[in-house]
């Protein structure tokens, strides 16, 4: 998966358990821009986060990459969500089976699945998008769930007492 620049980390969750659900046991690998993964750590499976430059990102530097980056070398999907010719290029560096991007002037060469970006929708839906063209057909919206609470609100409150700190800071001075 290569995301955006500049767009917020979370849009690309739902397309990441999707991901997840249909192939179970498979590695995710992102490439970004930046190196904070926080945002994935609280996935219920693991997500590898690499760290590259946009300058390393350019048709000349892309077999160099693919290099570099040997674990992500002969993978099956590449997910393209950036509308650049060396993005599209770097997919093929990569060697991917299965090449998804938007279709966008010359990069349709480099895919083997593409996307008609639509104006003014939201990415999360864009990155759904991408799937639902390999897959032909319509992917249900995504939601983490939240465990059930078993009481509510009054007697959880009712039932916490504050920490004795009193009692703590009497027998440090005694």
């Amino acid at each position: 998966l290569l995301p955006e620049k500049g767009v917020d980390d979370f849009a690309y969750i739902p397309l990441l358990i999707h991901l997840n659900k249909i192939n179970s046991g498979c590695e995710i690998n992102i490439l970004k821009s930046h190196k904070d993964a926080s945002s994935y750590e609280f996935l219920p499976f693991e997500v590898k986060c690499y760290v590259i430059s946009d300058k390393d990102i350019s048709l000349l530097k892309a077999g160099q990459l693919a290099h570099t980056f040997k674990d992500l070398f002969n993978i099956t999907h590449f997910y393209n969500l950036r509308e650049t010719l060396s993005s599209a290029y770097l997919g093929r560096a990569f060697r991917a089976k299965y090449r998804m991007g938007f279709s966008y002037m010359v990069n349709q060469v480099f895919y083997t699945h593409t996307y008609e970006k639509k104006a003014e929708v939201a990415q999360d839906v864009l990155a759904l998008g991408l799937l639902e063209s390999l897959l032909s057909e319509k992917l249900e919206p995504v939601s983490l769930e939240q465990p059930p609470l078993s009481d509510t609100y009054e007697n959880l409150i009712l039932d916490l007492s504050p920490p004795n700190y009193e009692k703590a800071v009497m027998k440090k001075f005694v």
